[in-house]
């Protein structure tokens, strides 16, 4: 555009100064405090954390109530945090350690919810609504019959088919060899055919949950 014989040149759309910090310096002003940092971090992250709790609860309220703990973990763990890592791999390392404890404090206090009681809006905004229930329906389904597994035996079978770990990483969590670690999948995945074919052949016993 012209004005007074001179081309002038649009003004410029403000950058949010926020959206292009580095990982490192995202988290150096989160530790000093800066609100508009962290806001952008909990905005960053929120969605990522969120599907890992979900994960892990098959149920919404505990994937908020989950996703809240992880929050309040990060601010604690936010200083052991090095700049030679992506920070998203770190905070999805923090979310799911928080996943587990989560699973392993529930499977001594069991909770059942109502499936009926999941709002769909709360889910990750991903696919058609169809599809959207039918994956509710399987978390909610995978979840039941890992509770039915020993703890051994659940939880790499959980970290491996639900969250898709790598088997070294699943071992470093778990403090067990990769070669226990591969056949404990294998036995859970085994024990988990057998219970479903069981359910399948006794669907009143499912429905009973």
């Amino acid at each position: 555009m012209k004005e007074n014989g001179r081309e002038r040149k649009s003004p410029r759309t403000p950058v949010d100064s926020t959206s292009v910090l580095s990982d490192a310096e995202l988290v150096r002003r989160c530790l000093a405090g800066n609100e508009d940092s962290w806001r952008f971090f909990v905005d960053r992250f929120r969605r990522p954390i969120w599907h890992i709790s979900y994960r892990f609860t098959a149920n919404p309220d505990d994937a908020d109530e989950l996703t809240q703990e992880i929050f309040m973990r990060l601010l604690t763990v936010l200083p052991r945090y090095r700049p030679s890592g992506a920070l998203a791999a770190w905070v999805r390392r923090v979310a799911t350690n928080a996943g587990i404890d989560f699973y392993r404090h529930r499977r001594r206090a069991p909770r059942m919810v109502a499936e009926d009681h999941v709002p769909e809006a709360r889910l990750p905004r991903r696919g058609q609504p169809d599809s959207i229930a039918e994956r509710r329906e399987e978390a909610v389904r995978v979840r039941r019959l890992l509770a039915s597994l020993p703890p051994d035996l659940a939880e790499p079978v959980m970290l491996r088919d639900l969250m898709d770990y790598a088997y070294p990483e699943i071992a470093r969590r778990l403090g067990i060899p990769v070669g226990t670690v591969k056949s404990r999948i294998h036995r859970g995945r085994r024990a988990l055919a057998r219970r479903n074919r069981h359910l399948a052949g006794n669907p009143a016993k499912e429905a009973a949950g």
